[in-house]
């Protein structure tokens, strides 16, 4: 069972995101898994995203994660779509804790859509990440889905 040694390392590095933070956005994420998602913007490019979710594949598990993302809006910046849309990817980390006392940890690799709705306080993202689980054992899963966030003012 997972014991818990790297909470600390976690909580000092949320901690730093929080008090370096330009924005914050809180919400929900809809997929696999499915649950609470969050974004702490760094600065016009960067967010660390973290997410506690319910995962319901055939090994039922509550799932954490938290991933470093990188935003590209050049690559949209043409495109007739309204307010703010922007592709991203990132690298991150993923602790499965499953019902039967196996759990995983792994890093995920997002790939993904956000898109910051016009005169509204709100985010929406779409979002894929392949997971390589590297601990007790190696094995490949892909997570995924669409997601809904509050932005809070700057």
């Amino acid at each position: 069972m997972y014991s818990g040694r790297a909470f600390p390392a976690i909580l000092m590095l949320t901690l730093a995101g929080i008090a370096s933070a330009q924005s914050l956005e809180v919400g929900v994420m809809v997929g696999e898994p499915t649950g609470l998602n969050g974004k702490i913007w760094l600065d016009a490019r960067h967010a660390v995203d973290a997410g506690l979710a319910w995962s319901l594949q055939s090994q039922r598990s509550l799932h954490a994660h938290a991933d470093w993302l990188i935003h590209d809006p050049e690559i949209l910046a043409d495109s007739q779509i309204p307010g703010e849309p922007s592709l991203y990817y990132g690298v991150g980390g993923r602790l499965s804790a499953r019902d039967h006392g196996r759990d995983h940890l792994g890093v995920r690799i997002p790939l993904g859509l956000a898109w910051r709705l016009p005169g509204a306080p709100l985010a929406v993202f779409f979002e894929l990440a392949p997971v390589v689980d590297l601990v007790p054992d190696t094995g490949l899963d892909v997570e995924g889905g669409l997601g809904l966030r509050y932005c809070f003012p700057e």
